[in-house]
């Protein structure tokens, strides 16, 4: 996004440039958003996916006397 903003800085504003970053830089956020909260997802995901394989291997050790 720092990118987009830079390049906005050293184009003049009349540039048909501009008038697309202008368009990309508005649409970034809610992808990034929706990346992030895929990415968060998935890292739960397979969190919860350890912690279960943990919990069936401990009911499978023979208790200890």
């Amino acid at each position: 996004m720092s990118d987009y903003k830079k390049l906005l800085e050293l184009l003049p504003p009349t540039s048909p440039d501009a008038v697309s970053i202008r368009r990309s830089l508005a649409a970034l956020p809610p992808r990034v958003e929706s990346a992030q909260k895929r990415e968060t997802a998935e890292m739960l995901d397979k969190l919860k996916g350890l912690g279960n394989s943990l919990l069936v291997s401990e009911e499978d050790r023979p208790e200890r006397a």
